[in-house]
């Protein structure tokens, strides 16, 4: 018996980036509307929240703590890097074109007095380099094209424009995204996609809760095309499965911390530095550095604080650059 096809949501902003609302409220909705494949891809850019080691590493706890994907979304041209420890713990990275040349796709003036070919073409081009250079899971929106260009996106989106872009894709084993939300690619650039082997996957580009799961574009797509399983992307496994090198691990109870660092063989203890930044209502920021003990590849430290702060943020360093962090509260009931 065949298997029912599940689509997956994979394109969806939280108020990490630009959305509006907490990762909770869009995992509430989509248990509501019973979405199986979730995926959180909030925007990695230089305009975004989640652009430092520090605030990245917060999103990534925060999406652990529920059955969603992590992912995000970069931009095209713009790239930046991504910092060490943090890419093996993402389980997926799209790509998207969101500027060209500086300029913002959606102002209504950007592009309005150049030649609409060159800048498809250099689009192409733009997309065409990211995927080289990023090697991402995912390419979103590939169609998208500037506000003032749209009324002429059927002229311009050529056969031609369609083949070179997938050819590239297929040949970087990158998936191409049906964006439901803005109801892109056409039909006959998802038939390319399927004819040379590019899979595709699905996003609602939701920003607001409410918006989670509008996948009616891509179902559409996919009883028009008989798009199956196989050829469908997914994130291979979840991060939780993992095996990271160095990862934080401890437990607080009102004045009491109890740090386990498990690290795999590749680092040295003597890189790693555990600091510690806790507080309490009204009192000023506090900052330990912890010597730590190394036991068979695990690194152990227990610590008894002069008072049990309401919040404690653990960071661990590797060689001065950030690698793990963790957000620790407690009860009232324990302070």
């Amino acid at each position: 018996m065949t298997e029912p096809l599940d689509l997956p949501d994979l394109h969806i902003q939280t108020a990490f980036t630009d959305g509006d609302s907490p990762v909770e409220s869009f995992i509430e909705e989509a248990k509501r509307k019973g979405i199986k494949t979730l995926g959180i891809s909030d925007h990695y850019s230089l305009w975004h929240k989640i652009c430092t080691p520090e605030k990245f590493l917060r999103y990534l706890n925060e999406l652990n703590r529920y059955p969603v994907y992590a992912g995000v979304e970069m931009d095209v041209g713009y790239e930046l890097p991504l910092y060490p420890n943090i890419r093996e713990r993402l389980d997926y990275i799209m790509v998207g074109l969101h500027r060209l040349d500086g300029k913002w796709l959606f102002s209504p003036y950007s592009f309005r007095s150049e030649d609409p070919r060159r800048v498809v073409e250099r689009m192409k081009t733009a997309m065409i380099q990211t995927m080289e250079n990023v090697r991402p899971d995912v390419l979103a929106h590939p169609t998208q094209l500037p506000l003032s260009l749209r009324p002429k996106a059927e002229e311009l989106i050529t056969r031609e424009w369609s083949e070179d872009l997938i050819s590239a894709a297929a040949n970087l084993n990158v998936a191409i995204e049906i964006n439901c939300g803005a109801r892109l690619p056409n039909e006959e650039f998802i038939k390319i996609c399927l004819r040379k082997g590019v899979k595709v996957t699905f996003g609602s580009s939701a920003h607001t809760p409410s918006r989670v799961g509008e996948l009616e574009y891509g179902w559409r797509m996919v009883r028009k095309l008989g798009i199956t399983q196989e050829q469908i992307f997914r994130p291979k496994k979840s991060r939780k499965a993992a095996k990271y090198r160095v990862m934080i691990k401890a437990e607080l109870k009102g004045r009491q911390l109890d740090l386990k660092v498990p690290i795999c063989d590749d680092v040295s203890p003597e890189d790693l530095e555990l600091a510690i930044f806790y507080q309490r209502r009204g009192e000023v920021d506090r900052r330990i550095i912890i010597p730590s003990r190394n036991y068979s590849n695990v690194l152990c430290n227990s610590i008894t604080l002069d008072y049990a702060p309401s919040e404690l943020e653990i960071r661990l360093y590797e060689r001065g650059s950030i690698i793990d962090q963790m957000i620790l509260t407690q009860s009232i009931e324990n302070l």
